[in-house]
């Protein structure tokens, strides 16, 4: 009788610590008392380790080559090449090379002058107007000056242009 109550009384402090135990985890999130202190290994890492070594000295063998090596492209003949081949689109060309660039050129200095030469007619009308216009009032100091004033705004439109 007196090892039943031992052995009952040890089960019941064993529940009972149990039971404590529980309601902690229950109460929080838990805990992982186990760690696990070991490192992953791999099993392979010697063999990548020699296959790394063996692609970089081969890329540097190939790089050693390629450095070494002449080139086999020879850029002055390509040039002369091209120049020949120019030389003969030229020669059965219709238009020389750059015709139509001088003719776009002639045409826009064309245009320029043709613009000078309307604004000056325009500016020469406008001063026929004023002078008609100050010759009825009779005021001949105030024409000539009207005439130079014009004449020196004329002069400041063709430097701008």
């Amino acid at each position: 009788m007196k090892l039943e109550k031992e052995r009952l009384s040890v089960i019941e402090r064993d529940n009972h610590l149990l039971l404590e135990k529980i309601s902690c985890i229950m109460r929080t999130k838990g805990r992982i008392d186990n760690k696990n202190y070991c490192q992953a290994k791999s099993l392979n890492r010697e063999k990548r380790e020699k296959e790394l070594l063996r692609v970089s000295q081969e890329n540097r063998a190939i790089l050693d080559r390629i450095t070494k090596c002449e080139p086999q492209y020879q850029v002055q003949r390509w040039h002369e090449d091209w120049q020949r081949a120019e030389k003969y689109m030229d020669s059965i060309a219709r238009y020389p090379r750059g015709w139509c660039k001088l003719q776009n050129r002639k045409e826009q200095k064309l245009n320029k002058k043709a613009s000078k030469q309307e604004r000056e007619k325009r500016d020469k009308q406008q001063n026929d107007e004023d002078v008609k216009s100050k010759t009825e009032e009779g005021e001949k100091g105030d024409i000539q000056s009207g005439e130079e004033k014009d004449h020196q705004e004329r002069e400041t439109v063709l430097e701008m242009v």
